[in-house]
């Protein structure tokens, strides 16, 4: 077994990490007792505190401000995690040939990602895989039926990149793996960006079953295709909004149309669509006619923010308005503007 690496915590900073945090800052790092420097991107090492006791494992990032990413908790592994700890010990994340160690790993946690949204979900569409929260930080698997769509967001992830893909095809052998690496968080990481298909190609759309609707989103990043294809993370509201739906609906920032689409199916007449792509507004157009043909589609296209003004200094209204915008903050800094 290959023992990994140790760096040091400096005093009082392990609180957050005791408490359940998985990141680690590069300023709560010792660096007198181990140059940050002196590891490579995505490399595993052991985590520890100013006295000497043990926190976890993870992988190491020199150049980014989140310096550790932790894959494991504590002295010893959770115990459902199958020797997990001996995994991670007997892999270098970094180094071009990975053990098979670090292979058992990843796919026990994609195994375990994978019963739980097959216990949660009645068709294979969800995100497989949600980086810190499946316990394999950045990385991202969102799943489209027999199409996968994958973002490595963090040097640690990518140096674990073909075990990842193996994992995938072992579990779930899909038709379609497309890498959409072009984040601009791998920036911060110190990686390049990138789109491929590793399997099969690249489709134009997916479609998504979703709270008894089916919708096809863009997808290929030429067609207008967004991150990883579709905003999972708003199933819930998606499908909460649409009960309050009266005759009219405005799905501003709308995408593919699946707020709109969903007060469709519940009863509202007409929707209004209001997005800066005329590829998205067509998909949620074709969205509301697949779902609800008896209603009536209005696109609206420009600038959202512009266009509300517009609608409000014309007296308009509906009975059901969502918003769902980009982040308008990224970043502290951002604030001011």
């Amino acid at each position: 077994m290959q023992q990994l690496r140790t760096l040091y915590l400096k005093k009082r900073e392990d609180r957050r990490i005791r408490a359940g945090h998985l990141w680690i800052f590069s300023n709560e790092i010792d660096v007198s007792r181990q140059a940050l420097t002196d590891f490579a991107p995505g490399e595993a090492v052991e985590i520890r505190d100013a006295q000497g006791a043990k926190l976890g494992e993870g992988y190491v990032n020199p150049s980014s401000l989140i310096a550790v990413r932790l894959l494991t908790r504590g002295g010893i592994a959770p115990s459902a995690h199958l020797q997990e700890t001996e995994a991670l010990q007997g892999s270098q994340l970094g180094q071009k040939n990975k053990s098979s160690n670090a292979a058992d790993l990843v796919r026990e946690r994609l195994k375990r990602a994978l019963t739980l949204r097959e216990r949660l979900f009645d068709v294979p569409y969800y995100r497989l895989c949600h980086s810190e929260g499946d316990f394999l930080p950045g990385l991202i698997v969102d799943r489209y039926g027999n199409i996968l769509s994958v973002q490595f967001n963090t040097a640690g992830m990518e140096a674990l990149r073909e075990p990842i893909l193996d994992a995938l095809q072992e579990l779930l052998r899909p038709s379609v793996i497309a890498l959409r690496n072009d984040t601009a968080s791998r920036a911060l990481e110190g990686l390049p960006q990138y789109v491929e298909c590793v399997e099969g190609s690249m489709p134009e759309n997916v479609e998504v079953v979703e709270n008894g609707a089916r919708f096809a989103a863009p997808f290929a990043p030429d067609k207008g295709g967004q991150k990883t294809g579709w905003f999972y993370d708003q199933r819930v509201n998606r499908l909460t909004a649409g009960r309050f739906a009266g005759e009219t609906a405005l799905d501003a920032f709308s995408y593919a149309g699946g707020f709109g689409c969903m007060a469709a199916l519940n009863g509202a007449k007409h929707v209004a669509f209001m997005d800066a792509s005329a590829s998205a507004l067509d998909a949620a157009r074709e969205n509301l006619r697949r779902n609800a043909p008896g209603a009536e589609a209005e696109c609206l296209k420009g600038d959202a923010l512009t266009l509300l003004e517009s609608l409000r200094d014309e007296g308009r209204r509906f009975s059901l308005v969502c918003l769902d915008p980009p982040a308008f903050i990224k970043r502290k800094k951002d604030a001011a503007a």
